[in-house]
């Protein structure tokens, strides 16, 4: 399939018509606005028919849609959104940027052969939602910071809607040294790859690729056309190497509540 349908596919799923537990989605004019009922933030993953003349007004509104929520929001902005200055407004309105990612696809109707392998590495489907908090200091480490809501989210989905995500972890000699989930959408034309942390002392031993590779082979039994991951500048040219290819980048920008 050519780079710009599966890019128009992935428009049209993972942005604009996506479907979250405990997320409520409002649509407008030119944004599909997702409010999460769970915790007070939101997120802003799709605009459309923007220019010159009318983004400032745009931006404008979102922000007094979640202010008047009391809720903070993120807005993701791609680089095929228009104007092309869209990053730029939005840190200048007051948003604080972070880290660019590159969104990557692999077709899993063609299954690379380093990824359809058996996998060499011990790698386990975690079930038990109590055991999430534990495997995920595996990210506390790998990236300096504690990850305590996200632990809760983890074990939320695992608890009531385990038909939606997949945890793994993978172990060297008992210890659990690896950790990364699958977050599949209703549909089944994408499932996305998330996580993907390896302790320091583990890292270059196969580990992430074994992971890759076990979220691949099931999300293909699942019957997914297509597997995602935004990709970060350290997984990028891993995930390039196992037959991702680049559909665009990304940039998320916070809206702190006031």
């Amino acid at each position: 399939m050519r780079h710009e349908d599966i890019l128009r596919l992935y428009d049209q799923d993972q942005r604009f018509a996506l479907v979250e537990p405990a997320i409520e989605r409002l649509e407008t004019a030119h944004t599909v606005r997702y409010v999460n009922l769970r915790q007070p933030h939101g997120f802003m993953p799709y605009l459309r028919d923007a220019n010159e003349a009318n983004i400032e007004q745009i931006i404008s509104d979102e922000i007094a849609y979640f202010e008047q929520l009391g809720y903070g929001f993120e807005w993701k902005a791609y680089s095929h959104d228009t104007p092309p200055d869209l990053v730029a407004r939005l840190v200048a309105r007051g948003f604080e940027r972070q880290d660019d990612e590159t969104i990557c696809a692999l077709d899993l109707a063609d299954l690379p052969a380093a990824l359809a392998s058996p996998i060499p590495h011990d790698v386990r489907r975690i079930t038990d939602p109590n055991a999430v908090r534990d495997l995920l200091q595996i990210q506390d480490v790998a990236f300096g910071e504690s990850h305590e809501e996200l632990a809760a989210y983890l074990r939320w989905m695992l608890s009531e809607h385990a038909e939606l995500i997949r945890f793994y972890a993978a172990y060297v000699d008992g210890v659990a040294a690896s950790c990364a989930w699958l977050r599949s959408s209703p549909g089944g034309t994408f499932a996305g790859l998330w996580g993907g942390a390896t302790l320091p002392s583990y890292r270059g031993s196969g580990l992430y690729t074994a992971l890759v590779a076990k979220r691949a082979q099931e999300a293909k039994i699942d019957g997914v056309r297509f597997l995602t991951i935004d990709a970060s500048a350290m997984s990028l040219p891993i995930v390039e190497k196992l037959g991702f290819v680049r559909l665009c980048t990304a940039v998320e920008c916070q809206w702190r509540r006031t």
